[in-house]
């Protein structure tokens, strides 16, 4: 008898304290994690949470999920912090899903609305100084522009040309870049019958 009243005040204690028996603060597995990072169910300082083997993923909504859920995160602004005229890389939305696809960056110039846009499409106003400027934005006095090393030049000296077509002026089959060397492609690119770049062997080709 004296055991049962003894459970039964240790059970009244436990549920003062949120049915978990301790004063240890209830574990959010995402708490100051980034979409799709890797986390635990289980709270590092609980030896008696066991942890299914199965790998998890922080979801947008800080949710600890399986990592064979599917999922979309929010894609990070590619121009933020940056300058009109600055490099960026542009990314398909889906590179930010679970799980992601294997679509290659492509090489872009944040433009004057802060949008991260094809390299040599961005629009830009004229700028004193050409500091950390992106190549092939207006300076004074017009019509120069700066060079990307911080000068502003002729446009006749200007290096920088914007990208052309990875698949211009070759055959359906031929190794391709769309980004001109800029970014890490993450398969081997080649020309379709379309004359677009795309991952995957000549076998996208007519015979």
């Amino acid at each position: 008898m004296r055991l049962a009243v003894a459970a039964v005040a240790l059970a009244a204690v436990a549920a003062s304290r949120g049915g978990c028996g301790s004063e240890r603060p209830a574990h959010d597995p995402c708490a100051g994690k980034e979409c799709r990072d890797a986390c635990h169910l289980c709270a590092p300082d609980d030896p008696g949470c066991v942890e299914t083997a199965e790998p998890k993923l922080c979801d947008p909504g800080g949710r600890c999920l399986s990592s064979s859920t599917s999922f979309a995160c929010p894609a990070p602004d590619p121009c933020a912090g940056k300058a009109c005229g600055n490099t960026c890389a542009i990314e398909a939305p889906c590179r930010f899903a679970n799980p992601p696809c294997s679509v290659p960056d492509r090489a872009g110039q944040c433009d004057a609305a802060g949008l991260c846009v094809p390299g040599g499409a961005f629009t830009c106003p004229a700028v004193d100084a050409c500091s950390e400027r992106g190549c092939g934005v207006p300076c004074l006095p017009t019509p120069d522009a700066c060079d990307g090393s911080g000068s502003c030049v002729p446009p006749a000296a200007l290096a920088c040309q914007p990208p052309t077509e990875p698949c211009a002026g070759k055959a359906c089959g031929e190794p391709c870049d769309p980004c001109g060397g800029m970014c890490v492609q993450p398969a081997a690119m080649a020309c379709d019958r379309r004359g677009l770049c795309v991952i995957g062997p000549a076998g996208v080709c007519p015979p």
